[in-house]
């Protein structure tokens, strides 16, 4: 519970600033549905302004390969960041705010009941190490 409080605090107190948030996630990315193949992935780096939540680095099937993927914020509250990736919005996401836990998903295009990709992961704070 100590390691949660920190991101708690740190997600509910930038509802108030404009200025940018910076977490850094870790987890699994899962692919299907033609084989399910799991994928460990560290350090994936998120800025979020109040608008927009930008994923610094990429996660297979769920951002553009190289580069900066931008999404928009479609919902802020006290629990949760909803954010949708404008382009192609089969691709949404949401972190709880509380927990700092990610879930990322992607919708098939023939099938909006099937997911092809699935990203779930934990993310805290980034500090500078220098």
């Amino acid at each position: 519970m100590k390691k949660l409080l920190p991101i708690a605090l740190t997600l509910l107190a930038f509802n108030a600033s404009a200025k940018e948030l910076a977490l850094v996630c870790d987890g699994k990315v899962s692919l299907f549905p033609e084989k399910i193949i799991d994928l460990e992935l560290s350090g994936r780096v998120f800025s979020i302004t109040d608008k927009l939540v930008v994923l610094k680095n990429s996660i297979p099937g769920l951002s553009v390969e190289s580069g900066e993927t931008v999404f928009t914020i479609t919902k802020m509250n006290d629990a949760t960041i909803a954010f949708v990736f404008s382009p192609n919005i089969r691709v949404t996401g949401g972190i709880n705010r509380f927990t700092g836990e990610i879930t990322m998903a992607s919708k098939s295009d023939t099938n909006e009941n099937q997911l092809t990709r699935i990203f779930k992961g934990s993310c805290r704070q980034s500090s500078r190490l220098f």
